[in-house]
């Protein structure tokens, strides 16, 4: 059906639908686990919004592209295209933009080991996901700086992150964040040696999944 759309498109020479089909294929491999194929897409995408001159679009169509890099494991080519992205999405003045290409750049920079850099950035989204109160946008920063710090050795700094994750998951009642930060949790404890304090928060994650099924 999106293949028709964008032939269809294509057939009327209408350069913003054929952006628009372009866009909903890429959005649609991407989540299907195809990268390479949306990149393509992407790309084309890329193209069209310049033409256009529409900077919202090109914005989001690099931070797909960074996106299909990082799932390609094209790690620097991902940190390119979202610092592009970051860009213009700055340029036009869109907060929330900008804050979902910081978080995207600090799961690049720590899928490459570069923790630093990947702490750095999600700092930078935690910051801009505070001022919209985005609570779900900000556990989910707060889990990953606490996974940079895990991996850094800094387990108290660790604990300290995934504690302020799950005061939050607590007050939305979110089953699968409670969970999932339990576990973060119990693996520091574990790296610690405090044994006892790991078993009790398996156990509390496990306590959750029952009660959510």
């Amino acid at each position: 059906m999106l293949r028709h759309a964008l032939a269809d498109s294509e057939q009327r020479g209408d350069k913003a639908s054929i952006l628009t089909s372009h866009t909903s294929l890429a959005v649609a491999l991407l989540e299907a686990g195809h990268p390479q194929e949306a990149l393509e897409h992407n790309l084309r995408c890329q193209e069209l919004a310049e033409e256009l001159k529409d900077s919202l679009a090109l914005a989001a169509a690099y931070l797909r592209t960074g996106q299909a890099q990082s799932d390609l494991k094209n790690h620097a080519a991902a940190i390119a295209a979202y610092e592009r992205a970051l860009a213009l999405f700055k340029e036009i003045g869109d907060s929330p933009g900008a804050a979902a290409v910081y978080s995207r750049l600090g799961e690049a920079y720590y899928r490459e080991g570069s923790y630093d850099q990947a702490i750095a950035r999600f700092r930078q989204a935690l910051e801009l996901y505070r001022q919209v109160n985005d609570l779900v946008a900000i556990a989910l920063t707060y889990s990953n700086l606490g996974a940079a710090r895990y991996h850094q050795g800094q387990y108290d700094n660790a604990l300290a992150e995934h504690r302020a994750a799950l005061e939050i998951w607590q007050r939305l009642n979110n089953a699968g964040g409670l969970a999932t930060t339990y576990n973060y949790l119990a693996a520091i404890y574990n790296a610690q040696g405090r044994y006892d304090l790991a078993m009790l928060n398996y156990g509390l994650a496990s306590a959750v999944l029952v009660r959510r099924s």
